[in-house]
């Protein structure tokens, strides 16, 4: 079982929501208000298909709950 060890502000970024993996410090000190853009390279973003913005849906309740793939499926499988 796998588990995220890198910066998690990064995870709340990458989603554009505030995911609360700090806790009470992302009321005060969230990254995401002082730097809005994703992590990476920044350029213009393109315009989402459905399949991405079910994919994003979906990356973003497993970061929520910080479970992997294959954890997350059976969830739904059973």
């Amino acid at each position: 079982m796998s588990r995220y060890t890198n910066a998690v502000c990064r995870l709340c970024r990458r989603e554009a929501h505030k995911l609360y993996l700090k806790g009470d410090k992302c009321f005060t000190k969230c990254t995401l208000e002082k730097r809005p853009t994703p992590p990476g390279q920044h350029g213009r973003a393109r315009r989402l298909s459905e399949y991405g913005s079910q994919l994003r849906e979906k990356q973003r309740a497993k970061r929520f709950y910080g479970v992997g793939e294959r954890q997350f499926r059976n969830y739904f499988a059973r």
